[in-house]
């Protein structure tokens, strides 16, 4: 839910927690500048603790859900992940443009790492269709190892404000593939 004002600016009012987008709890606002130009170009609701925990709880629920993504077969957690990726790729220049003016990266460099690099990685993960299930391995004094790939729970990650799309997609998806869950 983004509204672009007469200005040009990109200014969110509200934040996406479990699949929707939520009235924060305060009005807190923090203003978006460039780094190249100082120039005001968007502003973003300020989170708070009662966020935070609103969004615990919806990828808590997202996770406890019997029909939800825990249980999907790795072929369908993969399949999700590829309509990802395409969705990234098709707003990629856009994602790149907001980059190159929030952060001052060239457009280039954000076109490869900001818009083409998540979407890459994505696919990656996706086929990794063969690690699921067990596997045995040879552990250490000639004894085997169960190695099990299950969903332990929700995952949280503090993205780093200049580069999103290309932190967010590693420090997520692995485990979204293998069966854990979170929303970014």
């Amino acid at each position: 839910m983004s509204l672009t004002t007469e200005s040009g600016t990109i200014d969110y009012e509200k934040l996406y927690i479990g699949g929707e987008w939520a009235s924060p709890h305060t009005t807190d606002v923090i203003p978006v500048h460039s780094a190249t130009t100082e120039e005001r170009v968007g502003s973003v609701p300020e989170g708070s603790p009662a966020d935070i925990d609103a969004a615990v709880a919806a990828a808590r629920r997202a996770f406890d859900d019997p029909t939800g993504w825990r249980t999907w077969s790795p072929e369908q957690r993969g399949e999700v992940l590829e309509r990802f990726a395409a969705a990234l790729e098709a707003r990629g220049a856009e994602t790149a443009r907001r980059v190159t003016i929030q952060n001052g990266m060239p457009i280039g460099v954000a076109m490869m790492f900001e818009a083409g690099f998540p979407a890459l990685l994505l696919r990656y993960y996706s086929g990794l269709v063969a690690a699921h299930g067990e596997e045995r391995r040879q552990g250490m004094l000639g004894k085997q190892s169960l190695v099990l790939r299950e969903p332990l729970g929700v995952v949280g990650a503090i993205v780093p404000w200049n580069a999103p799309p290309g932190h967010l997609v590693p420090q997520g998806r692995p485990g979204a593939r293998g069966g854990q869950h979170g929303r970014p």
